[in-house]
């Protein structure tokens, strides 16, 4: 496997793996390595199988399935698919899956380790993922607010950042009372510590559906796939929890 550094200080993009073939042990530890070390790990060109994608998403952990399952994959409830297309009226996957910055699940008690997207039909321009680091955010404090961010212990939801009003348009996309009722506010701290880099990182905003990026200390991971007619913007912050994935 080759690595190709993405930007300055994180973000790696690999080369030379196939996913829809079985990974050794070994093969997948290097993965993973890779993965914790550059906190986004991209692998291009991949032609995966909705089983392929899954079975590979599950050597990081359990997955997840997304409260809003009526946008799980029909074979896989661990998938969840990302899409803005319409057919007949219907909406094929959840379209607003992250238009600000987020940490994936903060919104339970354990945050996913991983989230696993593998995007099948692009706009041309635009629609772009964002990720930000979350290390350089916290070691770039002051000493006085690391000092002052050690015990605080920030509000997650499943909402949309502060906004609890669900009819607002910057309103996540709404739940039935059934997903409702599984969903309660969860406390999580401000500052984590991560416990394979003897290093600390904010959690962003007591938000919404967040996604995470690398978090050694959770067990689960978040799947997804992605599919847009049209252009979108879709940023994702990083966390720390469990994952689920996403076609």
């Amino acid at each position: 496997m080759r690595l190709k550094k993405l930007s300055r200080d994180f973000a790696l993009e690999a080369s030379g793996v196939d996913l829809a073939r079985p990974l050794s042990d070994a093969a997948f530890r290097e993965i993973e390595e890779a993965f914790f070390a550059g906190q986004v790990l991209v692998f291009r060109g991949q032609k995966l199988t909705a089983r392929e994608f899954l079975e590979f998403a599950r050597r990081f952990g359990p997955p997840e399935p997304h409260v809003v399952d009526q946008f799980h994959h029909p074979e896989y409830a661990d998938i969840l698919i990302l899409s803005n297309v319409v057919r007949d009226g219907k909406p094929a996957g959840l379209a607003d899956a992250g238009t600000y910055f987020h940490t994936d699940y903060s919104y339970l008690e354990m945050p996913a380790r991983a989230t696993l997207l593998h995007s099948i039909q692009v706009p041309r321009a635009g629609g772009d993922t964002l990720f930000a680091n979350q290390y350089s955010a916290y070691d770039d404090l002051p000493g006085a607010t690391k000092k002052r961010l050690q015990g605080l212990i920030g509000l997650h939801h499943y909402g949309n950042r502060d906004d609890l009003e669900e009819t607002s348009r910057t309103a996540a996309s709404q739940l039935t009372e059934e997903q409702k009722a599984r969903l309660r506010w969860v406390r999580h701290p401000v500052a984590r510590a991560i416990p394979s880099r003897a290093a600390r990182r904010s959690t962003p905003s007591p938000a919404a559906r967040s996604a995470s990026r690398a978090c050694p200390s959770a067990r689960r991971a978040r799947c997804s796939t992605s599919s847009s007619a049209t252009p979108r913007s879709r940023s994702t912050g990083s966390a720390c929890r469990t994952a689920s994935a996403t076609w």
